[in-house]
């Protein structure tokens, strides 16, 4: 049986890759760089640690942190590495 609401014998799989989504495997949830936020939302280690910075406020900081939100069931990057 196929996934839910796709015709017999189409998964979600075949369908993300013809829309050039990522593969579902390398996505951030199963990232080591990614730390669990909150539901799916996820904060990338790599893109937080990405520069040095010097904030001036504490809405540096979280826009700093707001910058390196990703949704884990979503998005990948080439930084991808397994837990």
């Amino acid at each position: 049986m196929g996934d839910f609401n796709l015709p017999d014998n189409v998964t979600a799989e075949q369908v993300d890759a013809a829309h050039g989504e990522p593969d579902r495997d390398r996505v951030c949830m199963w990232c080591r760089h990614c730390i669990e936020e909150c539901c799916d939302m996820g904060i990338c280690d790599v893109k937080l640690k990405s520069e040095p910075q010097d904030f001036d406020s504490w809405m540096d900081v979280v826009d700093h942190m707001e910058d390196a939100r990703v949704d884990m069931q979503v998005d990948s990057c080439a930084y991808w590495k397994e837990c």
